[in-house]
């Protein structure tokens, strides 16, 4: 929603509600004024009423006295005179003066004599007086009394005179008095008289409910006037008449029009109608105020920034003008952009914003090398100087991470990493794309994938890589047979010219095999002077024997080497029908039984695999078998080899290390039955076994340090374990069984695991690093695997293959190696291990190089955990 929208809702709803508060508050204050207006006239009039009745009674009272202070009266007290009584005491004298009663009482308050009453009324009063004579006669002093009576139901207006001379002088000789009923008559006659509509209700036990309560309301609170709507139109009053006695007589009910009640809505009707057109003029006078001043100004600022948003153009910036608040925000924006401006264009890599393919900006350093200068190529199409590889991001990742090539005009293409984000701005989707140079991560990956595969003397794929391409010969289904050749007496011949001349040597018949062998063939160099070849397209011994004889032939052909003459001699182990086997390691298994046993038949022999493969067969179970025995029967045990950190020499963990204490032969080292383990599929029992026992012995060593240090170790896992097994899930229960923190476990993995399902292994590796456990990267180098995967899996730790070290002073090329090795793992922030370190002068190199840790010879030997634990107790460095 725009500010300008907000602005208006606000100001509307914040008149909205100041016209409604003071309204209402105005409207009540008003309504009730008219309201206490209107109940004051109709209780004024309810009064009027009451006065009147009042003043009829003394009307009455008067009358009364003319008739008690009448000498004619006085005698008649004493003799009853009939003259007197036939000339005034008859029914028309009643009449005359509207009387239901006349009655002379004697002071005692006995009836003298009375007026026939010409009503039921007057009889009924007559009854009454017969009973109360002297409570009324004790009443009457020398001015008299008049008031209401309240008799079964009748309400009469009452007088009383004592009876004297005409000149006021006595004994008085009674009480006079005068009795007219009150009723419809005298409430017509009082309504005319008010001029308005009046009712006389009789305060008695059948009073409507409604009118009773008002009369217990009235007696209750002690008003004597009250007032109640009957509708918006009609209003009642009422006023309370009491008897002589002082207890309620009647209820006088005066109707009313509400003239002013509805004067009173009517005058509030107007003021709001008065306050909703100032209100809506102020209103409007506000908007009008902000839009010139405030909402244009903003709204002409948004214009102005979101055509900057949408160019993409980091360089422009907003007008300034005026000191305001709006001033000083675009002052603000262009601070912002300037910041971006330097973000951007300092950014060491590439950047490219690009709209459609088109390039809308391009930083300082992209500029460079496309070499356009100050010049943006605005317009221009991406794809014309950044292109993609096909093969996208590495399986199982997400991440809008790309590896391409940057083409400078007429320059060489620089390999890329391309880190790319598209995003909305405004109505535009625009792409981000930073491309970062990996020239020497490519580099590093040649090397790496050079030594991993290949061999260095040769240049031949080595025992590695000649295990893949027989594992791809096997899941293609194509037909291939293996064969494997050792040079006869090598070793001989080596010590006899040199190793210099032994490499030439090796290298000529690398170049002799390659000679006889046909295009889709592979020979590679296996082991010292053992070479393997993969004849592809050709499975049976018929199809074989052909090259296989010329490569012979070809190898044994003499060498004139310083003078002195050569006979070579070469033994073959032969793999027909190599793809019927289930996997690479037992192809080369075959191939090396098939290549023992010609060796022992002599020089210069060949032996077919075909001839003891049952019996090779009956080794490797054999061998499962004791292997099975000795995990079932306890015959595995672990040695630890010290982890020191470089600086110090300090012990900082272990690396726990398999061992088979055979019961017949002694101490077996791994490197003698691992392999079978993996072939057989016992390497993940023998892997839960490892970390088991790690965690049980990381909780002795807690309860023999007494709390105070703790053992970190690391555990080696294999490619089947991560991949295939439980072995992760095993890992956490075996941890938590022990009650061992998880930062003293390191799980080291090879490369072969990120090569065979980098997905899957991503998966796994996160489990671990959910349950705090640390992940290393064992022999790193050897089994090449593409370094992008090092940034985007949960790898802590590398540990630098000891062939590496081993060679750091016998050329410049492992050196370089292993130094582009540590600036790697330091730029993604990894430690580093440099292992097999046995002489001094590898520790310095290594040191002086950034290694985090060493491990080997120099700093220790494998040991039982009860000799390795030693080296943490005291707090001298190990060495």
């Amino acid at each position: 929603m725009s500010i300008r929208k907000r602005t208006l809702i606000i100001i509307v709803f914040s008149m909205l509600l100041f016209l409604g508060g003071v309204s209402v508050l105005s409207g009540r204050l008003v309504m009730e004024s008219f309201i206490k207006l209107e109940e004051d006239s109709i209780s004024g009039n309810a009064a009027r009423a009451e006065n009147m009745l009042l003043r009829e009674a003394e009307g009455l009272l008067w009358v009364n006295r003319d008739w008690s202070f009448w000498d004619d009266t006085y005698a008649y007290m004493d003799d009853l005179n009939e003259d007197y009584v036939r000339i005034n005491l008859q029914p028309e004298t009643l009449e005359t003066l509207h009387l239901s009663a006349m009655v002379f009482l004697t002071p005692e308050g006995e009836v003298r004599s009375a007026a026939p009453s010409p009503s039921e009324g007057g009889a009924a009063f007559m009854e009454w007086i017969r009973s109360n004579g002297a409570i009324v006669a004790s009443r009457s002093g020398y001015e008299g009394f008049s008031g209401f009576f309240l008799l079964e139901g009748r309400l009469f207006m009452v007088s009383g005179a004592p009876i004297l001379r005409s000149d006021g002088t006595g004994p008085s000789k009674g009480v006079l008095l005068f009795a007219r009923e009150v009723g419809a008559e005298e409430a017509e006659s009082l309504s005319r008289s008010i001029l308005l509509p009046l009712k006389i209700h009789r305060a008695e036990s059948t009073l409507p409910a409604e009118l009773g309560g008002i009369l217990a309301s009235m007696e209750s609170t002690g008003v004597s006037f009250l007032s109640r709507p009957l509708s918006s139109e009609v209003i009642s009053g009422f006023s309370l008449l009491r008897d002589l006695r002082g207890t309620p007589a009647a209820l006088i009910e005066i109707t009313s029009r509400r003239d002013i009640f509805l004067q009173g809505k009517k005058t509030v009707l107007q003021f709001f109608l008065w306050l909703t057109l100032f209100g809506g003029f102020l209103t409007a006078l506000i908007l009008f105020l902000l839009k010139k001043t405030v909402t244009d100004r903003l709204e002409n600022t948004r214009a102005i920034l979101e055509r900057i948003a949408s160019s993409g153009r980091v360089g422009e910036r907003m007008p300034l003008s005026g000191s305001d608040e709006v001033t000083s925000l675009s002052g603000s924006i262009n601070s912002m952009l300037s910041s971006l401006e330097r973000l951007v264009e300092n950014i060491p890599d590439p950047l490219f914003l690009s709209d459609n393919g088109c390039i809308v900006h391009a930083n300082r350093e992209a500029r460079s090398v496309l070499k356009t200068g100050n010049h943006v190529p605005e317009g221009k199409r991406l794809s014309s100087f950044l292109t993609e590889e096909k093969s996208g991001p590495a399986p199982g990742d997400t991440s809008p991470i790309f590896e391409g090539k940057l083409i400078p005009p007429g320059g060489p293409e620089i390999p890329v990493e391309i880190h790319r984000q598209s995003f909305l701005l405004g109505e535009r989707t625009l792409t981000l794309s930073v491309a970062r140079d990996i020239s020497a991560r490519k580099e590093l990956e040649d090397s790496l994938r050079r030594m991993a595969y290949f061999d260095d003397k040769t240049g031949l794929p080595n025992r590695t890589r000649f295990l893949m391409l027989a594992d791809e010969a096997i899941r293609s289904g194509e037909t291939f047979a293996v064969a494997l050749l050792d040079m006869d007496r090598f070793r001989l011949i080596n010590d006899m010219i040199g190793p210099a001349k032994g490499d030439d040597l090796l290298r000529e018949f690398s170049r002799r095999i390659q000679g006889v062998l046909s295009p889709g063939d592979v020979v590679a160099r296996v082991e010292g002077d053992a070479f393997g070849i993969i004849l592809r397209k050709r499975g049976a011994w018929e199809e074989t024997s052909p090259v296989l004889t010329q490569v012979k032939k070809e190898v044994m052909t003499p060498l004139f080497v310083d003078g002195q003459t050569i006979f070579p001699s070469v033994s073959m182990g032969v793999l027909p029908e190599a793809h019927k086997c289930v996997s690479a390691t037992a192809v080369l298994a075959k191939a090396e039984v098939a290549l023992l046993r010609a060796k022992g038949r002599g020089l210069g022999q060949i032996a077919l695999s075909r001839e003891d493969e049952a019996a090779g067969s009956r080794d490797i179970l054999t061998a499962e078998g004791q292997l099975r025995k000795a995990l079932e029967q306890g015959e595995l045990i672990l040695h630890y080899q010290p982890i020191v950190r470089m600086g110090t020499k300090r012990t900082e963990g272990f690396e726990a290390l398999v061992r088979w204490r055979h019961p017949d032969r002694g101490l077996i080292p791994p490197g003698e039955f691992i392999p079978l383990a993996e072939e057989t599929g016992l390497i993940t029992e023998i892997d839960c076994w490892t970390a088991g026992q790690a965690c049980g012995d990381i909780a002795r060593f807690a309860a023999l340090a007494g709390g105070g240090k703790q053992m970190k170790v690391s555990v080696n896992a294999s490619a089947r374990s991560i991949l295939e097994g439980d072995y992760c899930a095993r890992l956490a229960a075996e941890k938590k069984a022990a009650g061992i923190s998880p930062r003293l476990l390191t799980v080291e993995i090879t490369e072969g695991v990120l090569i065979g399902s980098p997905a899957a292994a991503a998966t796994s590796l996160e489990t671990l690093r959910k349950e705090g456990i640390s992940v290393a990267l064992d022999d790193f180098g050897t089994g090449y695997s593409s370094l992008q995967y090092l940034s985007r899996l949960p790898i802590d730790r590398l540990k630098i293959d000891g062939s590496f070290i081993r060679r750091l002073f016998t050329g410049d090329g492992d050196r370089r190696l292993v130094k582009g090795i540590l600036t790697l793992a330091s730029d993604l922030g990894m430690e580093t291990v440099a292992v097999c370190i046995e002489r001094e002068d590898e520790y310095l190199w290594t040191l002086e190089q950034g290694a985090t840790y060493g491990q080997g010879y120099f700093f220790g030997h494998p040991r039982p955990f009860e000799e390795a634990v030693l080296s943490l107790l005291p707090e001298q460095p190990l060495i």
